[in-house]
């Protein structure tokens, strides 16, 4: 984490992040919260970001969106553990996912994009067909869109900097 900078800081920044790089650079909702959480959570760094270009709502299917995919495995980089430590780690680690998962769900009503998408637009898009995709981009899907993005990355940030406090 950054040296003197404030939680509150963080969080905004965080936030802030995830939402832009969706906008402006990538589209990809599920590689989104982990830029957003890389320079002050620095070992998301290691999480190989076009390993997630197929997990926006899983392979565009409408299943779990990708925002939550994303952050749950910089979640899972940041706290999870391997051999002989993760039976000793996993408790904690899906503690961390259940809260992380929780408060998503308390926002948006679902971890579902398909779900999360008729909240926002009123109703779903098949985003493997090139039709409705086409109709998404031109609605500003990707821009709305920045709400389970934006709120997926600073849930994240939230629950490391409880930790860490």
């Amino acid at each position: 984490m950054t040296g003197h900078t404030s939680r509150e800081e963080i969080l905004k920044r965080v936030q802030k992040r995830g939402g832009e790089y969706l906008e402006s650079v990538s589209g990809n909702c599920a590689q989104s919260p982990i830029y957003a959480l890389q320079e002050d959570f620095p070992a998301v760094r290691a999480i190989p970001q076009h390993a997630l270009t197929a997990m926006s709502g899983i392979a565009l299917r409408g299943e779990t969106c990708g925002a939550v995919t994303g952050a749950l495995l910089a979640l899972g980089i940041l706290t999870g553990s391997e051999g002989a430590a993760f039976l000793d780690n996993l408790p904690g680690s899906m503690e961390r996912a259940t809260k992380f998962c929780d408060a998503f769900e308390k926002e948006f009503g679902s971890l579902v994009c398909r779900h999360i998408h008729k909240k926002i637009f009123g109703r779903t898009y098949d985003l493997s067909d090139p039709a409705q995709q086409m109709e998404f981009v031109e609605i500003g899907g990707i821009a709305k869109c920045r709400a389970p993005v934006e709120t997926a990355s600073r849930i994240v940030a939230e629950i490391l900097l409880e930790e860490e406090a």
